[in-house]
């Protein structure tokens, strides 16, 4: 038997005195009776949200626009063959075998960069721009999980080298002299700049104070790192169709002004062997890069996912390697799981195309001087907690 009973203040309920029915809700027993009308209210608590947003929501960040040149609505094959196209133009990233079989970053494109935690995503994006810079290119960041100071701490080790720094008294953590950052700091003015955290990380805002860097300097880079660390909320009332106007407004963003934009996006999951669907968000995000790439660390576990995956042999090459940078999309050539071994380097936080490899940066005027570390003065300082991990 079963009691149904409305309270005074309208609210219906109900109690049954079977045992099998314990834990049961007033949901429960109007299904009974309604069996789609949650769906029902669903349905219409989404359509009225719907309509709602679409009444109140700030104007998006992309624009329909009717073009002014007198181009027509739909081009033939003989009006596509006289356009004028724009010579394409790349960003070198300094990474050898990315620089050569994609000729760098496009600029006018974007590129999505993830990767398990410590596996070094952050560590290369920012020796991209230290590359990127040494070619001549201007370059701007967003890093919303790190100080400014923590920042430089890690890319001063970069572009100083091993030749150029000192152990403290920590063991395995290296600083930079001062004599040296100054140098170094020198040779980024006007070329080089971090977003200043405290002014917040809402992404309209944030976007807005690049478009300005952007127009002003002549940017050519602009790395976001990463997407979790902008608050994305007022582009949509669902994370998913914030995160899709996101990449396009950041699109529209690399194609206006002419110049790259590379983001750095968490994988969806915290373990196993990462693959390009794995990266968090929607498949929009996915679709609308120009580039992507996934950042893997040479452990135990990679090691055993490639044999599964791939068939590769114990004595493989890469596995010499420390680090791995997988193309796992590129739309303009075609790349597809094309892993690109690097070695890292304890002293200068570095991700080296071969153990070799020691990059002389242009923050030393002269790059043949034979000038060493004995030249500067030494400035032992207290290193940050590794803020790339």
């Amino acid at each position: 038997s079963y009691v149904i009973f409305k309270s005074p203040n309208g609210a219906i309920g109900f109690h049954c005195f079977h045992n099998s029915c314990q834990g049961k809700t007033w949901k429960d027993v109007r299904l009974l009776f309604e069996p789609n009308a949650y769906e029902r209210r669903e349905a219409e608590r989404t359509e009225r949200m719907y309509h709602s947003y679409n009444r109140h929501i700030k104007p998006p960040l992309r624009a329909t626009q009717k073009p002014t040149d007198g181009s027509p609505v739909f081009w033939t094959a003989q009006t596509i063959l006289d356009m004028k196209f724009p010579e394409m133009t790349f960003v070198k990233t300094g990474i050898n075998v990315i620089d050569k079989k994609m000729r760098g970053l496009g600029k006018g494109q974007i590129s999505v960069w993830s990767g398990l935690r410590a596996s070094g995503k952050s560590s290369i994006v920012s020796e991209i721009g230290l590359n990127a810079r040494d070619d001549g290119n201007n370059v701007a960041y967003f890093s919303g999980e790190l100080y400014a100071k923590d920042f430089m701490d890690w890319m001063n080790l970069q572009a100083a080298g091993k030749g150029y720094v000192v152990e403290t008294n920590n063991d395995g953590f290296y600083t930079t002299p001062l004599e040296v950052r100054k140098k170094i700091a020198e040779w980024l003015e006007g070329h080089f700049w971090l977003y200043n955290n405290d002014y917040g990380n809402n992404f309209r805002e944030v976007i807005e104070r690049f478009e300005k860097i952007i127009t002003e300097n002549k940017l050519d880079l602009l790395i976001l790192d990463n997407l979790m660390a902008l608050d994305i909320s007022d582009l949509s009332d669902s994370k998913w169709d914030a995160q899709k106007e996101f990449v396009l407004a950041i699109k529209g963003l690399a194609q206006r002004y002419g110049i790259h934009v590379a983001f750095v996006a968490h994988p969806r999951k915290a373990m196993g062997f990462l693959r390009f669907d794995d990266i968090a968000g929607t498949a929009d995000l996915c679709n609308a890069v120009d580039s992507a790439f996934i950042v893997h660390r040479v452990n135990r576990d990679f090691k055993r996912y490639t044999h599964e995956m791939f068939g590769w042999k114990e004595d493989n090459e890469i596995y010499e390697a420390t680090n791995v940078i997988e193309i796992v999309k590129d739309r303009h050539s075609g790349n597809q799981d094309v892993f690109i071994p690097l070695w890292y380097e304890v002293e200068s936080k570095r991700l080296k195309n071969e153990k070799s490899e020691n990059i002389i940066y242009g923050w030393k005027e002269e790059r043949n001087t034979g000038l060493t570390l004995a030249d500067f003065t030494a400035v032992e300082e207290p290193q940050s907690e590794d803020p790339f991990a």
